[in-house]
């Protein structure tokens, strides 16, 4: 088996860092190295780091903080293998996870980046009944791309050298460097996903986030898409209302463009599959498509919920392989009955103050 390089960056990630690190010194493939490269935490990460008494772990110490593209590329510069395995500091890799990427990288040598599928986790650590359910194959995965990052960051294992080549991470983007370093692998090489849950994601809440901070992440995913999509359906492909609609159908649904995003993404199948004619016949195609409705579905029921049928019903015309969980239903349904006792409530407040 092939040696691993693990690269975790780390920046005030003392919470959860113990459990991040335990995770990869339990995996059953035990040729790695874990190079942790420390991005000037002013919290207990370094002390927690150095509890560690693993001749496997290498630490690295930022002079300053760089940010994460920044420390990714010292991190590509430093590593040991040609193979390197992403992992965040609040996330856990499950024991099996290297060694299933290792062997599918081995028996798939023209494949130079493999991610897995996710269980969603809250800061407790407790499951939330949710998987970042991702594309499996290649020309599914180009697809998904056009509207969404199709792979979880601490999920991926990818070929250093190949990485190099097209310049690493690239800095200029601060919250999206790895959707942007994917559409750049994706368009020249074979990608992949793993069909199993081999990670653990932390979701962190984000109830906070100031406008400004919204506005540069839409701002970035706005020019990765536009390039993205530009070169893989041609100039022309998509207008700027089409790239309002799709920026914020990822970030948060928003009524006015219910009608474009599911225009465009009707569009986007036949354009696609009039270039790679072989996804017509794909069922993780036609389930790409399908999940990419139901997330926007899933999105639409929260804030309008009368708007989740003009979103699924172009996918279950087309495509009946859309799947909607149990619970997915039943909180749709709840969201849907609590609109209507809240609009209920609001006539008889207005009725009661006509009286008064």
């Amino acid at each position: 088996m092939r040696g691993v390089t693990v690269l975790m960056p780390v920046f005030n990630g003392e919470r959860f860092l113990q459990e991040a690190i335990e995770s990869i010194l339990q995996q059953t493939h035990r040729d790695f190295e874990l190079l942790i490269i420390n991005d000037g935490s002013t919290d207990r990460s370094r002390d927690i780091i150095l509890t560690f008494d693993d001749p496997r772990i290498t630490l690295v110490e930022n002079s300053e903080n760089i940010g994460l593209a920044a420390t990714l590329n010292v991190g590509l510069g430093l590593a040991k293998y040609e193979l390197i395995a992403r992992q965040d500091a609040d996330d856990l890799s499950l024991p099996e996870r290297l060694a299933r990427q290792v062997d599918f990288l081995e028996k798939n040598p023209s494949v130079v980046l493999v991610g897995t599928q996710a269980v969603i986790i809250d800061q407790q650590g407790f499951r939330k009944g949710r998987v970042l359910d991702r594309a499996c194959t290649h020309d599914s995965i180009r697809w998904d791309l056009l509207f969404d990052n199709s792979f979880t960051h601490s999920s991926v294992m990818f070929r250093r050298s190949i990485i190099a080549q097209l310049g690493g991470y690239d800095m200029a983007f601060r919250y999206c460097q790895d959707y942007a370093l994917w559409t750049q692998v994706a368009r020249h090489h074979s990608v992949a996903n793993l069909n199993v849950c081999l990670v653990h994601y932390r979701v962190h809440p984000f109830d906070r986030m100031s406008h400004k901070l919204k506005d540069l992440i839409a701002s970035e995913n706005r020019l990765i898409m536009r390039d993205y999509i530009t070169d893989t359906l041609g100039n022309d492909s998509v207008s700027e209302l089409e790239l309002d609609a799709m920026v914020n159908m990822r970030l948060a649904f928003e009524k006015r463009w219910t009608q474009p995003f599911v225009g465009l993404v009707a569009r986007f199948i036949d354009a696609y599959q009039a270039i790679r004619p072989s996804s017509n016949h794909s069922l993780d195609f036609k389930r790409t498509v399908a999940r990419r409705y139901v997330r926007a579905a899933y999105k639409a029921w929260r804030s309008h919920p009368w708007c989740v049928l003009a979103v699924l019903a172009p996918a279950v015309g087309r495509y009946p392989v859309v799947r909607v969980t149990v619970r997915w239903f039943v909180n749709l349904m709840w969201g849907m009955a609590g609109d209507i006792c809240r609009h209920r409530v609001r006539k008889l407040r207005e009725a009661c103050i006509a009286i008064w």
